[in-house]
């Protein structure tokens, strides 16, 4: 069982993800600012 494709798609979820994660900390980050 070749466990590399695997890796190399958790791996681009991963990146591909990080920026939603990025701005939803930002948008608590802001919010927890402005109140």
């Amino acid at each position: 069982m070749d466990r590399m494709p695997v890796h190399k798609k958790v791996f681009g979820l991963i990146l591909a993800e990080s920026p939603f994660f990025w701005f939803k900390s930002q948008i608590m980050l802001h919010a927890s600012m402005v109140q």
